[in-house]
């Protein structure tokens, strides 16, 4: 997409820090506009993809890359999962073998414990921030939402699939 060399060896984390690149977003509406009012400068639109190492059982509680990866993957502001789909020999697969759904699945748990590390401890602060204020405040209806979403984390499901 942006024309960078990032390493891609045949064997886990050869990369620990993320890639990062800018790739220009062209937008045909945002060419009219400038031709139509003529702007003293143009900045078009950029989108910024980080390209983090991938992700292994265990990493919630360290393995892997562990906490630094979850620790990158928390600054960004979505995610493309990108999942290995074919088998050759003369690539290694940190799980020994080929199966994207497993995958997805590692992917997906690890991802849940993180936020329910997270939402734990907002929950706790906001408690207790709750207990000086009265009923119906803000703090109380943000300790509120943030039960609801805890429960749906321990149940085993992604933040996405909530109500």
């Amino acid at each position: 997409l942006c024309q960078m060399s990032v390493p891609a060896e045949n064997y886990p984390f050869c990369t620990i820090d993320p890639s990062v690149s800018r790739v220009s977003v062209p937008d045909e509406r945002f060419d009219w506009l400038c031709e139509l009012y003529k702007p003293a400068s143009k900045v078009p639109n950029n989108l910024q993809v980080t390209d983090i190492a991938g992700l292994v059982k265990g990493a919630a509680e360290g393995a892997g890359l562990g906490n630094a990866f979850l620790s990158h993957i928390q600054a960004v502001d979505c995610i493309f999962h990108i999942l290995r789909l074919f088998d050759d020999p003369e690539i290694s697969h940190v799980e020994d073998s080929v199966d994207p759904v497993r995958d997805i699945e590692i992917i997906s748990s690890e991802l849940i414990r993180k936020d329910i590390d997270w939402v734990e401890r907002k929950y706790e602060a906001t408690q207790k921030a709750a207990k000086s204020v009265k009923q119906g405040s803000p703090e109380h209806r943000e300790a509120d939402m943030l039960k609801k979403i805890l429960d749906h984390l321990q149940g085993g499901k992604n933040v996405r699939d909530g109500e």
